[in-house]
């Protein structure tokens, strides 16, 4: 056993090096069962920030990139809007869940439009038009608020007041 005296560390002896570890096999169910990666998943990161981009991928209003994040069976839609500020979105339509944007390559747009009803959204969030705006216009807010970059992909707009996640 390894022991701290003082300011001093004492190496533990080879005999009791990894002792608890134990001589049976190691089981390999950690490394392909579902089940483990769900649990993995939701303790590890659903819990931790994960780095998906990074700000000079965005280098002037209209960018975009589109990321998938697997760990989160999720796929965002990062953009820089007009007034230079950086949100993340899911990247699905709201009235149907179609995917906005298939091109994960990124580039230049100022809006993104739904392939199914033809939903067209601003590099903001802000939903511009709906065809034919009976098909659920109020349903959806209007609004499609910016996400930060979390695995739970819940955190509405960073302020000065949101706090670490350490």
């Amino acid at each position: 056993m390894s022991t701290l005296t003082g300011s001093r560390y004492t190496a533990p002896s080879p005999e009791q090096h990894l002792t608890y570890l134990g001589t049976a096999p190691v089981p390999a169910g950690p490394y392909y069962r579902d089940d483990y990666f769900e649990l993995e998943r939701e303790a590890i990161f659903k819990r931790s920030w994960l780095e998906i981009g990074h700000v000079c991928e965005l280098p002037r209003p209209g960018s975009y990139i589109v990321r998938p994040v697997e760990v989160a069976n999720a796929s965002l839609l990062i953009t820089r809007s007009k007034d230079g500020e950086i949100g993340a979105f899911h990247n699905v339509c709201p009235h149907r869940g179609t995917q906005l944007v298939t091109d994960a390559d990124g580039g230049i747009r100022s809006s993104f439009t739904c392939p199914y009803h033809a939903w067209t959204f601003g590099n903001d969030g802000q939903l511009r038009s709906a065809h034919p705006p009976a098909l659920g216009w109020r349903r959806c807010s209007g609004t499609r608020k910016p996400l930060w970059l979390s695995a739970k992909l819940r955190f509405p707009r960073r302020t000065s007041n949101t706090k670490n996640l350490d």
